[in-house]
């Protein structure tokens, strides 16, 4: 077997067995002299991982392992715990829950009233303790009544839907690339220098009602959307 292709093989393994999560490997110069040989052998390695979808290469910055990544139509919306829930260990940490009065534009966007209060949610999503993206989520009260840290802390979808007995319908969304903040850098655990994905939608129920409007913050390593035209 070729030098690379064997190399190709040990990163794999080492990748599957949890040597290198997700975060950057070894430089290549590093992996060479580890691996006794040139830098050329590991770029074409690493080029057999990349193909593979197990790292991401990027120029000047070195190479990532791609781990949970958030792979969802762009045309489809599904929560965390119906996407991952039988396969990853799901948690949440709550930064901020608060109630208040919504600006012109959350009233506008929620179809409520100034004078209806919204829930103001920020929380940080893990998947098998790591984290996955940030939320910031408004919902009105009178539509989501009774949420609660405990609920906050598992799936408000799930408590949306089985709880209060409502169906989750249609969302527009708007997704985009955006700068790392110094709330990305600190939850995200990722560089100032890191792009990131943000999703911003608004969520509806069967019946027209918007409930959400939430922007959805995700590190490029962990946030992927794909979108079919013949679905």
């Amino acid at each position: 077997m070729t030098k690379y292709l064997k190399i190709a093989d040990i990163l794999k393994a080492e990748i599957t067995s949890g040597k290198y999560t997700s975060g950057k490997l070894p430089s290549q110069s590093q992996l060479a002299i580890q691996h006794k040989t040139t830098r050329t052998t590991i770029d074409k390695a690493l080029k057999i991982l990349q193909k593979e979808h197990l790292i991401d290469t990027f120029n000047g910055k070195g190479s990532y392992v791609r781990t949970h990544h958030t792979h969802l139509k762009a045309n489809q919306h599904l929560g965390l715990y119906k996407k991952y829930g039988n396969t990853y260990a799901i948690s949440a940490k709550i930064i901020s829950f608060i109630k208040r009065f919504p600006d012109f534009d959350e009233a506008t966007f929620l179809k409520v009233s100034q004078n209806d209060l919204v829930y103001d949610i920020i929380r940080v999503r893990y998947l098998d303790n790591k984290p996955l993206e940030i939320e910031y989520t408004i919902m009105p009260v009178k539509v989501i009544p009774g949420l609660t840290e405990e609920i906050l802390s598992k799936s408000i979808y799930q408590y949306i839907e089985h709880e209060l007995g409502l169906t989750i319908a249609n969302f527009s969304r708007r997704i985009h690339a955006d700068k790392a903040d110094t709330f990305d850098v600190k939850h995200l655990l990722i560089d100032e220098s890191d792009p990131i994905l943000e999703i911003e939608q608004i969520v509806m129920l069967s019946d027209g009602q918007p409930f959400e409007f939430s922007q959805t913050r995700y590190p490029y390593q962990t946030g992927e959307f794909f979108y079919n035209s013949y679905d």
